[in-house]
């Protein structure tokens, strides 16, 4: 019998709460609060953003990004620069201090994949095959709910 999409997404959020228990306890030595680091991680993607256009992005109060903003600067993790072409305008910008935490994040989270696939006990090309098909699918299901939301018609 197969699957039900109800059984899919309770497995997929189990896995998931799994997966985010193993990075949490890898990551404590990071010791950054969570919308810190999305914010952070934020403007590692996108140098030279402003606070108004990243609190935009992430869906918070100026106010509040501002005060994180300030923390991660006197952290040494953010850097405040005048925009050239406007002095009034700062940018934001990861210093080299948070682009070595987000390197050692990235070897700290490659250690932990490593132990789960040590623990898988199934073929781990089949898990990658099957996660290349799964991101093709839910690619194809944002473009199709985009299609559905927007009225347009597909090709």
């Amino acid at each position: 019998m197969p699957s039900t999409p109800l059984e899919i997404s309770l497995l997929w959020r189990h896995v998931n709460r799994e997966m985010r228990g193993l990075l949490h306890r890898a990551g404590r030595e990071f010791e950054m609060p969570p919308f810190s680091f999305m914010l952070l991680r934020h403007i590692k993607e996108e140098p030279g953003i402003t606070l108004s256009e990243l609190a935009r992005r992430v869906g918070a109060a100026k106010s509040h990004t501002s005060t994180t903003i300030e923390q991660l600067v006197q952290e040494g993790y953010v850097e405040k620069r005048a925009d050239p072409s406007d002095q009034r305008v700062l940018r934001l910008h990861a210093t080299e201090a948070a682009m070595r935490m987000f390197a050692r994040m990235g070897d700290r989270a490659q250690g932990v994949w490593a132990i789960v696939l040590e623990e898988f006990e199934g073929d781990t090309d089949e898990v990658a095959r099957f996660l290349k098909a799964l991101l093709t699918a839910l690619e194809r299901a944002n473009a199709r709910m985009e299609r559905e939301t927007t009225g347009v018609s597909s090709p």
